[in-house]
Formats: C-alpha cells, structure tokens, sequence
C-alpha cells in the first residue's frame, strides 16, 4: 500500500505525480506499487464477464488515478478528456454531479491505456474507476474482469502460501459465490461490494503466483445446481463437522447439508470465551440470577441449535446463531461449564460452519485430493460447470 503520509500528500493534491515510495529500502511494508511493478508484465486475460464491485459508497470525495495515461468519459462513452499517469486526483460529488479536473458530469468513467492498473482510496486495482452521483454522494466503482477479481479475492480469503488444490478449490467457490451474489444482490449501480459481507476484495497487494495460477486452471468453472450458480459460501474451519444452512439461516439448500470438514486439527479451531453471569443476565432481561446456561438442542453439525439462560424467575430460551451474535462467539459449536460467578465455553471452529471449511480444504489437498474432490465433498449435489 503507499504510505499513509502519501496518502495524505495524494489528498491535498489536484494533479500531481503520484509519490512512489520504491526507493524506499527500509520501507517496513511492500507497497501496492512495488505489487504492481511486479505484475505489469503479466498477460492480460480475455474479459469474459465484466463485474462492478463497489468501493467506495456514498462517500463525497474519493482519491483516484491511473498507473499510465487514461481517457475520462462520460456517462454516454463520450471521451471528455485525458488525465497522466501516475498522477493523483480528488473526484467530488455536488448537487448530483462528479467532479474531476475540470470535468463534471453524473457518472466518469478512468480507462487506463494498455492494460493500466488503476488507484482508489489507497489500493490499485486491475480494470476501470467508475464514478457515480447519487445526489451531494457518489459510488466509485471497480469495472473489472471476474478472473482478474477473483486474483485478488483468493489471495485475501486464503493464504497464497497453501496448496495449490486448496487455492484452486477455493478460486471456485469464490467465483461461483460472486457469480450467485450477482445474480441475488446487485443493485443498478454495482453487483458486488468488496468486504465480508460479500467476498474481502482488496486489489493487487493480495495478488501472488499461486493466486493467478489458480483461478487460471480453474477458468470458467463453477458450482451449480439445477443449472444455477450456488451459494458457495465458505468458512474459516466447522470443528469437525460442517452445518446444514437451515440451522443457521432457516433456510435449506440441498448442497449446504452437514459433512465431515476434516479441520478437527485446525491451528484456529479451539478457543475458549468466558461469560459472566451478569452478561447473561443483562441479555436475557428480566430472568433473575442467572443459574444456568442450557444447551437444550444440538445441530446435526454439534452445534447450539437450542439454549436457555435458567435464572431465579424464569428462562429465557434463544438459539445458538443468537447467542454466537450477541456474544461475538468464534463460532456457535462449545460446551459449557460453570466456574464461580462466570460460564466458561469451550468451543471448536470458526465461522458460521456451513459450506466449504478453508481448513480442512487444506488438509485434504495435502492428503491428495483435487479440487473437484474438495468442492463436490463440501458442496454435495452441487456439479461443476462451465459458467452461463
């Protein structure tokens, strides 16, 4: 990433050159720059789909700019201008209109020149900026090919460092959960954002070898069901076993059902929270004190489906999904066990535990198993295919 103080620099300025902080040496990070200097050489890949993931949202002010020189158009492609490389700009929105330079319109469109990479906020990014008012805001947008994405996308969901099955398996659960997200989720201006409430999506500072390799030797396939890309979602290790969708969203998928996640050895998978009964008490409300927290129903999964906080004047029942929210829980899969005025819990997993766990994953490309193994055990009923 370039330097926050860069960054700052960047803000302040209206076209100045962009600040590479290359030389550097004892910079205590790699810059996003030296990320891109060291990719530029790589081919392009043909666009196949072009998605639009989001950024920045209602913000009012955005830095952009372009590693080479780029053409400005408008909303209707018309060429209004040119902006130089490796030079920073401030892009405002006012009365339902983007500013930049001296151009204005509501919606502008930064097209690097052969193949450039391009900069929002404080990351590059492979594609095109896209800038639209929404009033005194805007959204800036990420026009970008999925393969191209999902590079980045792999390397900041898993370790590039993993095996390359593991890489692979997760390069196809990410694209077919971008491609269902798409299709359930976007909205006029954009059909991805780029957090975890989607899928984490950072740019070219997440990109390796290992990441492009693997979305390359996966191109074009992913996971469907009755024809349809599925909800693909993944998680960092179950504890054991995976969980059916309905017991965490009430909602059953066919391919999201329990499964054996092969984690049990996860470096992450054990922890331990402490909860104070006066915790319990303030969250149940009314119930006393507390005497007891109650697993009453486990998931298929071993998960808490069920509890009861047992108080002096009544329990209070709530399910796991519940409890794991309020309490911030790695994940909702513990025992429980009583130490003075405080419930400890013991507990294995994190995540949600429903679809694909990273870690057993891992575990299972070790074993030597391929990536079509990986994805058809986790996702069972689902078939890998070609995109739509």
């Amino acid at each position: 990433m370039i330097d926050r103080l860069c960054l700052r620099w960047l803000r302040g300025q209206r076209s100045r050159p962009i600040p590479s902080v290359l030389a550097d040496r004892r910079s205590r990070t790699v810059t996003a720059l030296a990320v891109l200097l060291s990719i530029v050489l790589i081919p392009r890949i043909a666009i196949a789909l072009t998605l639009r993931v989001a950024i920045e949202e209602s913000t009012t002010e955005a830095t952009v700019g372009s590693s080479t020189d780029a053409t400005v158009r408008d909303g209707n492609g018309n060429a209004v201008g040119r902006i130089a490389g490796m030079s920073g700009f401030v892009a405002t929105a006012t009365n339902g209109r983007v500013g930049l330079e001296t151009w204005s319109a509501s919606e502008l469109t930064i097209e690097p020149d052969n193949g450039g990479f391009v900069f929002i906020g404080d990351h590059w990014y492979r594609g095109q900026i896209q800038l639209k008012a929404n009033g005194s805001r805007m959204t800036v947008i990420d026009r970008v090919d999925l393969d191209a994405y999902l590079y980045a996308v792999l390397g900041a969901e898993m370790s590039p460092s993993w095996p390359a099955e593991a890489l692979k398996a997760q390069a196809v659960a990410a694209r077919t959960y971008a491609l269902y997200q798409r299709n359930k989720r976007r909205t006029p201006d954009y059909d991805l954002g780029d957090d975890t409430r989607w899928q984490v999506y950072r740019g070219i500072a997440d990109e390796a070898d290992s990441t492009r390799r693997a979305v390359d030797a996966t191109r074009d396939r992913i996971l469907t069901h009755n024809r349809q890309p599925i909800e693909a979602v993944f998680h960092s290790s179950a504890g054991g076993y995976t969980e059916s969708s309905e017991f965490v969203w009430s909602e059953a998928r066919p391919y999201l059902q329990s499964v054996p996640a092969y984690d049990e050895d996860a470096p992450d998978s054990q922890w331990q929270v402490n909860v104070s009964a006066a915790t319990l008490a303030n969250l149940a409300g009314g119930v006393g004190a507390v005497q007891a927290l109650r697993l009453d129903q486990l998931t298929p999964g071993g998960r808490a489906w069920q509890l009861a906080i047992v108080g002096s004047s009544r329990s209070y029942s709530l399910s796991g999904v519940e409890l794991r929210s309020a309490l911030g829980l790695p994940s909702a899969k513990f025992e429980v066990s009583r130490d003075g005025d405080r419930f400890v819990l013991n507990g294995r997993g994190r995540g949600h535990g429903v679809g694909m766990s990273q870690w057993g994953a891992r575990r299972l490309a070790e074993r030597g198993y391929d990536y079509a193994q990986i994805v058809t055990h986790y996702y069972q009923g689902s078939s890998l295919a070609p995109v739509p």
